[in-house]
């Protein structure tokens, strides 16, 4: 065998190494989702890392990950396998998970989110991401009764739709065209002041793909979408369902 044969036989076990690492450490890899605390530098959110990566965490860290089971925010100071294995951290929801899954501590109040990350929570500023070629659901905490809300666009005339009682979503009106970039102002009857939300177009996601869903979300900045995805797949307690906010 040549001296060009080898290598070029060299070259080829090479490139077939190196697919099958990247497949298995795709397969295999969580996502930080958020973080928040004295190891945010270490723990950027963005970051991908295999599921065997331990978290060290100090007080007021605020780790949230997701693995393909779902979400899990971790809370310092503690140690923490990514997989969940063998945990030790404090939880989101203001337990402690010892070993495999004993807990205690009492959870805070519960914050509301929408069930769908990509429905629009209207009571907070911010960015909002929307499927391009398609429109915003928004979302409200509570349908306790029937509200005039007025969207009023960067460019063009505001529009005012009523929200009926008992319907905590709302399609967005097709009046009031969504453009990249834009803003767009939230008045409605009782509320303590306007929210702006700035639209963000994204590539559609496959339903079921929270890992390009929450990419997405991370990389347009939609906190409060990202939220309700970290809330929705949370692996430590259920979605909350809240009775605050607007009314």
């Amino acid at each position: 065998m040549t001296a060009l044969s080898k290598s070029k036989r060299f070259a080829q076990f090479a490139v077939l190494a190196l697919m099958a690492g990247e497949v298995s450490y795709v397969a295999a890899e969580v996502l930080v989702l958020r973080s928040v605390g004295p190891s945010a530098r270490r723990y950027p959110a963005g970051q991908r890392l295999p599921d065997s990566a331990t978290f060290t965490l100090r007080p007021g860290d605020r780790i949230s990950i997701l693995s393909p089971a779902g979400t899990r925010t971790l809370m310092g100071p503690g140690t923490c396998n990514a997989s969940g294995a063998g945990c030790t951290g404090r939880l989101a929801s203001g337990q402690v998970r010892v070993g495999t899954g004993a807990t205690r501590g009492d959870p805070p109040a519960p914050v509301p989110h929408p069930a769908d990350p990509w429905q629009v929570n209207v009571t907070q500023s911010g960015r909002a991401c929307v499927a391009t070629g398609g429109s915003p659901v928004l979302w409200r905490p509570s349908a306790e009764r029937a509200v005039e809300l007025t969207i009023t666009p960067q460019t063009g005339a505001a529009q005012t739709i009523t929200w009926a009682q008992g319907q905590t979503t709302l399609a967005w009106p097709a009046s009031v065209p969504i453009v990249d970039g834009a803003s767009y102002q939230l008045n409605w009857t009782g509320g303590a002041s306007p929210t702006r939300l700035t639209a963000k177009s994204v590539q559609p996601v496959a339903a079921g793909n929270t890992a390009a869903l929450a990419t997405a979300l991370l990389d347009n900045q939609c906190r409060g979408q990202l939220d309700a995805l970290i809330a929705a797949n949370d692996l430590d307690r259920p979605a909350a369902a809240g009775t605050t906010g607007l009314q």
